[in-house]
C-alpha cells in the first residue's frame, strides 16, 4: 500500500478495523497474519527525514519541550520560523522557560510527504489509552506534534500495561474489554476511526522508504510471537530480492533494545521478564530453548526482555532457511527506546549492527549501567533525527535549544 493512497485507505478504515478485530477477537497469536503484508510503501523521493523518539507519553515540560523542538525543525521544512523558545532566565529546571508558538510566519499547513515523525513506544504513560478516541490522543498527540506530518509509531510496554498486574485484574473485573490487548490495540484502532496524522495500522508492519526498509516491531510480544517473526522473515525476503535496485538499508524500530547499558543490563540484578508473559502464551506450543515460566529466568541473565529479544534475533539471523536468499538476513541499525537517555553503540553478536537509543522523549531520565564501550550515552531528554538519501543514512541525535535534566 502506497502511503500517498492514505485518503482512500481512510476511506476504508471500517472495514479494515472489522478485519482486525477479526483477528484479534479469540487470542494474541494471528494463524492468519503472515498473508497480511502491511508494508507501506512512502512516494519516491530523494530523500526522507524522520523524527524518531520513544518513552515521551508522561505529559510533562520535557514531553511539551522536545515535541517543540521537533515542531520548529518540521516547521523549516516549509520555510522560516522564529524559534519557539524564549529563554527567560538561565536557571536549572524548566520552571522559567516558556514555550512560545509564533503562527505569524507560519504557512498554511500542509502534509509533508518526505518527513515523518516516528515513535518508539511508551506514547502513553503509566497504561496506555483505554479507547480508541481517549481523550490522551488529543491532549499529548495532536494538540502536541505538529500535524503536517504522519507519526508512525510502535507499541511500548506502557501501552500495553505490562508493568501492571493489579491493575488489570481490576479493570478487566469492571471492563472485560480492558485487557492488555485490547489496550494495545486501541492504537490500532485510532488509525481507523480517527481523522488525524496517527499512523499505527497494525501491532508491526514495515515502510518501504525506497533506501531502506524501516521494520516496526511489537518488540513486548515478539519473542514468543512466532507468527510475527515468520513475518519479519517473509517482509525481509520480499523487500531485498530484487538483484536491480542498490542494496537497501534495513532497519527495525522497536520499543526495546537488544542490548541495554541501563538500569536493565544483565549484571543489574533483577528480572523484568515476568511483566511479558501473557496468559496466551501457556496455549503455545514449547519450542526448545524457549521459557515455558519467567520464573525460571529470574536468577538468570536471561530474566531480561533485552536479553531474550537478542537470543531471537542471533537464532532467525541463523535460521537455515536463508542459506538460498541473495541477500543475508542483516540489519543495519536498531532503534529502541525503552532506556530514557540518549546512546549509540554497536551490538558485537549481530555482525556490526548498531543500536540507537531515542528514549528522551519526555519520561524521568535514567542512568547508565554500563559504559557504552566506543558508543555514546547522554543523560538528556531529546530525539533521533534521520537523513535519509540514495548514499547516506545519517543518524543524529538532536536535543531541545533550552534543555535541563529534569
Amino acid at each position: 500500500m502506497r502511503l500517498d493512497a492514505i485518503g482512500s485507505f481512510q476511506r476504508s478504515k471500517t472495514d479494515c478495523m472489522r478485519k482486525i478485530r477479526d483477528m484479534v477477537h479469540s487470542h494474541l497469536h494471528f494463524p492468519g497474519i503472515i498473508g497480511e503484508n502491511f508494508t507501506f510503501t512512502l512516494n519516491v523521493h530523494d530523500e526522507y527525514q524522520f523524527y524518531i523518539l520513544g518513552c515521551q507519553g508522561e505529559d510533562g515540560k520535557a514531553q511539551r519541550a522536545v515535541a517543540a523542538s521537533i515542531n520548529n525543525r518540521i516547521r523549516k521544512h516549509s520555510g522560516p520560523v522564529e524559534n519557539v523558545f524564549t529563554n527567560e532566565k538561565q536557571v536549572a529546571g524548566w520552571e522559567n522557560v516558556t514555550l512560545v508558538e509564533d503562527d505569524s510566519q507560519r504557512e498554511p499547513p500542509k502534509l509533508l510527504d518526505n518527513v515523518f515523525g516516528l515513535f518508539l513506544g511508551d506514547n502513553f504513560y503509566p497504561g496506555g489509552v483505554t479507547s480508541a478516541d481517549d481523550a490522551h490522543f488529543v491532549s499529548q498527540f495532536s494538540n502536541l506534534y505538529s500535524q503536517d506530518v504522519y507519526w508512525f509509531s510502535a507499541l511500548g510496554n506502557h501501552d500495553w500495561n505490562m508493568q501492571n498486574r493489579v491493575e488489570e485484574t481490576r479493570e478487566a473485573s469492571k471492563n472485560p474489554r480492558l485487557t492488555k490487548l485490547q489496550r494495545a490495540l486501541f492504537q490500532v484502532e485510532h488509525t481507523y476511526l480517527v481523522n488525524d496524522k496517527w499512523f499505527m495500522p497494525f501491532r508491526y508492519y514495515v515502510l518501504d522508504a525506497h533506501y531502506a526498509n524501516i521494520f516496526i516491531l511489537d518488540s513486548n510480544t515478539f519473542y514468543w510471537d512466532r507468527s510475527q517473526q515468520d513475518w519479519l522473515v517473509q517482509r525481509y525476503q520480499a523487500l531485498n530480492k530484487d538483484p536491480m535496485r542498490r542494496p537497501k538499508k534495513n532497519i527495525i524500530a522497536m520499543h526495546h533494545p537488544l542490548k541495554t547499558i541501563g538500569k536493565r543490563h544483565p549484571d543489574a540484578g533483577s528480572s523484568d521478564v515476568g511483566q511479558y508473559w501473557l496468559p496466551d502464551y501457556d496455549a503455545l506450543p514449547k519450542t526448545p530453548g524457549d521459557p515455558c515460566d519467567p520464573n525460571d529466568l529470574k536468577k538468570s541473565k536471561r530474566g531480561y526482555l533485552n536479553q531474550l529479544l537478542l537470543e531471537k534475533f542471533v537464532e532467525i539471523k541463523n535460521r537455515p532457511l536463508w542459506k538460498d536468499i541473495k541477500f543475508p538476513f542483516y540489519i543495519d541499525k536498531f532503534i529502541g527506546a525503552h532506556d530514557h537517555f540518549l546512546a549509540r553503540y554497536n551490538i558485537d553478536v549481530l555482525e556490526r549492527s548498531e543500536q540507537l537509543i531515542s528514549g528522551g522523549g519526555g519520561g524521568s531520565l535514567q542512568d547508565k549501567h554500563v559504559d557504552p564501550g566506543s558508543g555514546t550515552f547522554d543523560k538528556s531528554h531529546g530525539y533521533l533525527h534521520l537523513h535519509l538519501t540514495s548514499r547516506d543514512c545519517i543518524f543524529k541525535h538532536e536535543k531541545p535549544n533550552v534543555f535541563s535534566a529534569v
